[in-house]
């Protein structure tokens, strides 16, 4: 979609990041959650911290990772 509109007004395509509301807690529906916003040209997504603590959100990044 931003490829497009980019393409239309000769211009770079923009990148993003974002820092959004929270991802699925199944690493497989966070996954096409991913990819919806790579999909929409972000460049980026920042997972926010969980109350569940920093050991637990990179387990669920990694099990995210190895879903993609």
């Amino acid at each position: 979609m931003l490829e497009g509109l980019a393409a239309q007004h000769r211009r770079s395509v923009p990148r993003a990041s974002v820092v959004g509301p929270a991802l699925d807690t199944d690493p497989r529906k966070a996954a096409a959650q991913f990819s919806a916003y790579a999909a929409a040209g972000t460049e980026r997504v920042i997972l926010a911290p969980s109350r569940a603590g920093w050991q637990h959100d990179y387990e669920f990044a990694g099990r995210l990772q190895a879903a993609l």
